[in-house]
């Protein structure tokens, strides 16, 4: 190898009308890639991954619907979410069990005092010996349901901490358990709280009116629960 080649290489230089210009040689860069158009509300996008499975070969590893946005609601809805009509005050018998924590045994003597939804003490009374009280009792009826109101039950016994039960609800036939946990000298005595026993159906109709209202799309149906679809979190 001779010499020459062994030495590093310049760029060549001319002198023109008094400056100097340097002719650099260069690779030309690539361009910026074009943007891609962005996904159509609903339509399918694909995410696409460096690494690929067998599964997924190629490296796209699933096909996403792009969500779109919310449809335009105005708060409070008043199509299709106005209370449901019935009439203003419901009025039923009431039954309250109440038990201990630790081995259920009914509390005789324990007390039960009812407040209304308006925050006004109603009426009071004790269990007899299955620890049983029952309360005939009249309150405005909640407009979110047909023939139903509520009320708040405050519960307590000889031995027990206090437990508030939130919305019982006043229906004929209504026997709602509560429970007490026993005073445990060196450990944490306060009161506790628990919600009203509101029947299955009661809850059913209330999902399927609010979620209609709102406009919730429906899931895909579950297999043998005939027909049964629960909401999705999607607006239509």
């Amino acid at each position: 190898m001779s010499r020459k080649s062994l030495q590093p290489r310049r760029f060549s230089l001319w002198r023109t009308g008094g400056c100097l210009a340097v002719l650099v040689l260069c690779t030309c860069l690539p361009g910026p890639a074009p943007a891609r158009a962005a996904n159509a509300p609903g339509q399918l996008s694909r995410v696409e991954t460096p690494t690929a499975s067998a599964a997924h070969p190629g490296g796209l590893t699933d096909l996403r619907h792009s969500a779109p946005a919310d449809r335009a609601l105005t708060w409070p809805l008043t199509v299709a979410a106005q209370p449901v009509p019935g009439p203003a005050t419901v009025t039923a018998t009431v039954q309250f069990r109440v038990v201990s924590a630790t081995d259920f045994r009914a509390l005789a003597g324990a007390r039960v005092a009812l407040i209304g939804p308006d925050g006004r003490l109603l009426q009071t009374g004790l269990t007899d010996a299955e620890g049983m009280w029952r309360a005939h009792v009249t309150v405005a009826r909640d407009p979110r349901f047909q023939d139903l109101g509520f009320v708040t039950a405050l519960c307590v016994a000889g031995g027990h901490n206090e437990t508030v039960v939130f919305a019982v609800p006043v229906r004929q036939g209504t026997v709602q358990p509560v429970t007490l946990n026993p005073i445990q000298p060196g450990l944490r005595n306060e009161p506790s709280a628990m919600l009203g026993q509101i029947h299955r159906l009661d809850v059913i109709d209330f999902v399927n009116r609010y979620g209609s209202a709102l406009g919730l799309q429906r899931q895909t149906p579950i297999p043998g629960e005939q027909g049964y679809a629960p909401f999705g979190p999607r607006i239509r």
